[in-house]
């Protein structure tokens, strides 16, 4: 993310240690222990970005690799984790169609710094048929599954808040190229309100 390894590096062990407290916290503390195990899950998958983004900071080309896998893999972490922490067994079908659509996306041809100071990068597709029913899979398989977190209006913050750090990274930074990457960071918040949402008091 936004304007450093530092940062990038920093942010990535906050979010692994979120991650690692929600996942391990005694289930007599929260509402839905599987929701942990769920959400944890879902925090690595998005967090490793910062990883990804702290390489290319320091000019290591796998991190152009590390984004794509990285960001096909979350609309099927945040499915599967619907499948099978929370027994829904059609949501395995968006697992297996994300995996076989890890091969439509290309790396990003380089991974630079755009005018505001924020990682510049975009992955890239052969066609645009591909880039609008990929992206089309991604944002629904971010945000359907977590309609099944019930009661919905106890979970139904973690939703919200993705479609609004979604808009707010594009409508800003959608003429730069570095949306992709501010959204990525702003999605620590999506860690802090699954560690509150699913305790037992709010």
């Amino acid at each position: 993310m936004c304007y450093s390894a530092r940062i990038s590096f920093t942010t990535f062990f906050i979010g692994i240690y979120i991650a690692y407290e929600i996942w391990t916290r005694d289930a007599s503390r929260v509402f839905n222990k599987n929701y942990d195990f769920w959400n944890a899950l879902f925090i690595l998958s998005f967090i490793s970005m910062q990883f990804a983004e702290g390489l290319a900071w320091l000019n290591y080309d796998i991190a152009r690799y590390l984004v794509v896998y990285i960001v096909a893999l979350q609309p099927v972490i945040q499915s599967f984790g619907n499948a099978y922490f929370n027994n829904q067994p059609i949501f395995y079908i968006p697992v297996i169609i994300g995996f076989l659509m890890m091969f439509l996306i290309r790396p990003p041809g380089k991974i630079g710094v755009g005018p505001n100071g924020h990682l510049d990068w975009f992955v890239r597709f052969d066609n645009n048929w591909s880039y609008v029913f990929y992206f089309l899979f991604y944002y629904s398989f971010m945000a359907i599954p977590l309609l099944w977190q019930k009661p919905i209006q106890r979970f139904s913050p973690l939703l919200i808040y993705g479609i609004l750090i979604l808009i707010y990274s594009i409508y800003n930074y959608r003429e730069t190229g570095e949306f992709s990457s501010m959204w990525c960071f702003l999605a620590i918040g999506y860690a802090i309100l699954a560690y509150l949402l699913n305790r037992k008091t709010l």
